[in-house]
């Protein structure tokens, strides 16, 4: 057990069988945590017992409806920060550590950190369940956006400007100096605006390459884009929460650059393939019109 990370998992309509084998294996290596349950459906009973056998350090937050990634994660850090947590360990409720990836990820976290780096957050090499393909991870090189993979590293870590929230560890000191996920974007870019927030107080990520972790992105994957296929409620979130972030001022204009073109091919996409072609483009469309008027939250 490791007497310095405190797990949050957040669960929607999840798997419960998924859940409770991550809630014992973290529980195992983690001296507290807390679950966070968005559905609000019959599974929670599940998830309370679960959760109890795991030890009174363990918690469970029933939400009973779905109040966003950003509320639940808000949550969970308010519970490690409330305990003697060093660090903050966030899982999503379909993603799956390898055995030694959690005392990697501490292990090289605490060495950058004394060796003078401000870390916000060090992350795992994740694979796709789906897909099976190994993780990207972006650099900016002035406005260019480098995409480098931990197969193309000597090093067993490098500097990356963002990481997916789920297997992200962060330590307390970057979390009571960046500040909390903004809650009003509900879901789509949460971890993406908190980490580049924190880039520009100079507060930096890194991805440990010997730290392993599967992740479910999508039921399949759309082509030309590589981004997994997603309901047109997400393409809502994604468009309406990119507008907004665009217009942060902190944001390096590399990566408004890259989320421009994103759109821009996304847009295209889904223009000309999807069967739900016609509600994908009025849920975008009105995402986009939202983020310009600032109409934000669920």
């Amino acid at each position: 057990m490791n007497s310095r990370v405190f797990f949050i998992i957040v669960c929607y309509e999840s798997d419960i069988r998924v859940v409770r084998e991550n809630i014992n294996r973290l529980a195992h290596d983690c001296f507290g945590g807390v679950v966070v349950d968005n559905s609000g459906d019959a599974k929670t009973e599940e998830l309370e017992e679960t959760v109890r056998t795991a030890g009174e350090n363990f918690h469970l937050i029933n939400n009973e409806d779905n109040r966003g990634i950003a509320v639940a994660i808000n949550q969970g850090i308010e519970k490690a920060l409330a305990s003697e947590a060093e660090y903050l360990l966030i899982m999503d409720d379909d993603s799956t550590l390898a055995d030694d990836a959690l005392a990697r990820m501490v292990q090289v976290c605490s060495d950058l950190q004394s060796s003078g780096e401000r870390v916000a957050a060090v992350g795992p090499c994740f694979v796709d369940k789906v897909t099976g393909r190994s993780g990207v991870f972006p650099v900016f090189r002035g406005i260019r956006t480098e995409r480098h993979r931990c197969s193309g590293i000597k090093s067993d870590r490098f500097r990356c400007e963002y990481l997916m929230s789920s297997g992200s560890l962060i330590p307390r000191i970057a979390i009571e100096t960046v500040g909390l996920m903004r809650e009003e974007l509900f879901i789509d870019l949460v971890d993406t605006e908190w980490c580049l927030r924190a880039r520009s107080l100079d507060w930096y990520c890194y991805v440990v390459c010997d730290a392993k972790m599967n992740h479910r992105f999508g039921s399949r994957c759309l082509p030309l884009v590589n981004v997994p296929y997603r309901p047109p409620i997400r393409h809502y979130y994604i468009f309406r929460n990119s507008i907004h972030v665009l217009g942060l001022p902190y944001i390096p204009l590399a990566w408004k650059l890259l989320q421009v073109t994103y759109l821009i091919r996304l847009f295209v996409l889904l223009l000309v393939l999807p069967a739900d072609r016609f509600n994908q483009i009025r849920f975008l469309l009105k995402g986009t019109l939202d983020g310009f008027l600032g109409k934000l939250g669920s």
